[in-house]
């Protein structure tokens, strides 16, 4: 009866051990997948503020009073500015 408990308990212990080592394989693999992802994101991250940053100069640009001054032209009007307020004015009649 003991000799039966012991080879039980040996079993037992061996299946914990196992277990612990297949699921600290699994865990450190998958925490590995997950760094991978998190660099992809954060590499993805960096990208699009890059694009956000000259997408915002380019709207500083097209929005400049020289760009303005030069659609405007284009387009026949004048650009007139006093000191309260900027007219459009066509040079058409």
């Amino acid at each position: 009866m003991k000799q039966s408990v012991v080879k039980v308990t040996r079993v037992l212990f061996f299946v914990t051990l196992l277990f612990f080592l297949v699921s600290s394989i699994y865990f450190f693999s998958y925490e590995s997948s997950l760094n991978v992802k998190s660099q992809d994101i954060e590499l993805e991250i960096s990208k699009l503020e890059g694009d956000k940053e000259s997408l915002e100069l380019q709207v500083q640009e097209a929005t400049s009073f020289s760009k303005v001054e030069e659609v405007a032209k284009k387009n026949g009007y004048t650009y007139r500015q006093s000191n309260s307020t900027a007219t459009a004015v066509t040079t058409e009649e």
